[in-house]
Order: structure tokens, then sequence, then C-alpha cells
């Protein structure tokens, strides 16, 4: 999943995801492209740096923003 930021506003910032790759886990999950990441684990990500980070841990929910309009909490549990 990439993500791209984008300001809405003078201090509003989203973070948009812009690809969603084929057989993954985000597509699994209905995740698309131009919905929004809106936390990691309960924490605002700031930049690529947060989320690359926050993604690393065991289990990560992520609570997303759909195209709808609807916010969502998708969770995943990595099996290493």
């Amino acid at each position: 999943m990439e993500l791209n930021k984008r300001t809405i506003g003078k201090e509003k910032k989203e973070n948009i995801i812009i690809k969603v790759e084929r057989d993954s886990i985000a597509e699994e999950l209905g995740i698309e492209p131009g919905d929004i990441l809106l936390s990691v684990n309960g924490k605002n990500i700031e930049d690529v740096f947060d989320y690359r980070f926050l993604i690393n841990d065991e289990y990560v929910e992520l609570e997303i923003k759909t195209l709808q309009g609807e916010i969502c909490k998708v969770e995943i549990e990595k099996e290493y």
C-alpha cells in the first residue's frame, strides 16, 4: 500500500492511499486507492516514516475513510 499526503484547508492533511498491491492483505480487506488512512494503531500519521514504523508491529489496526465517506477499522494480525 502506498500513501500520498494531501493538504486540505490551511492546516489539515490527509494520507491518501494511492496504490494497493494485487493479491495483498490490503486488497483482500477491500482497501482501495483513494481511501484515506486516518490512523495506525490509534496514532495519527504525520509522514511516511510514521507509517513505515507503525506497520511493523505484529498486530496493526488501521482506521480508514473509504471513498464513500464511511470510517472503518481494519485489524491485521501478521503471521511470521
